[in-house]
């Protein structure tokens, strides 16, 4: 999976090209939950903050390593070398990316395993996939087909959006939830 995720696909329609770099962390997920037990359960405070301090350093660093190779890249290049340095992108992009989900992920582990969350988060969490489906299309009515960016002023317009956006895709992930 991981290398497929780092090949240079051609340009699919509804960004399919994507779906290697994407399937990767949903089975490295579900490698991580088969493995909570034995590697993530346990792990103390100084290693959780130990990952998310190498993480910030090497997403820094990576992230102006993938700069340089992307500005190289645009450069008058052969193909041959605009395939490496799309394939040196890429890879860097995984590495800190995964790095990342594994910090959130033991974040995560180590918070719940110590506090116990309230019903209210947990309800509100279970909502969070309907919230991400229907904002999107909120978004763009919001913004493409109603009068709200002409009625308010440009600096409040993202704000009035997010909150209608929150509120409504709340609404319609718990109407949809209980259907």
């Amino acid at each position: 999976f991981g290398i497929m995720a780092i090949l240079p696909l051609p340009s699919l329609p509804f960004q399919l090209y994507r779906l290697p770099y994407y399937f990767f962390f949903f089975y490295l997920g579900q490698v991580f939950w088969l493995n909570r037990e034995k590697y993530f359960s346990k792990l103390p405070l100084k290693k959780i903050i130990t990952i998310w301090l190498v993480f910030v350093l090497v997403f820094v660093g990576l992230r102006i390593v993938k700069a340089n190779v992307m500005e190289l890249a645009d450069g008058n290049v052969p193909l041959l070398q605009k395939v490496t340095f799309n394939i040196i992108s890429k890879t860097c992009q995984i590495v800190y990316a995964t790095l990342g989900m594994t910090a959130i992920y033991v974040t995560g582990i180590f918070v719940t395993s110590k506090y116990k969350l309230p019903d209210w988060y947990i309800r509100l969490g279970n909502l969070c996939f309907g919230v991400y489906i229907f904002q999107e299309f909120i978004l763009k009515y919001l913004y493409y087909f109603s009068e709200l960016p002409k009625s308010c002023p440009p600096h409040i317009i993202p704000w009035v959006c997010f909150i209608i956006t929150i509120v409504l895709s709340l609404c319609l992930s718990k109407a949809t939830k209980d259907l």
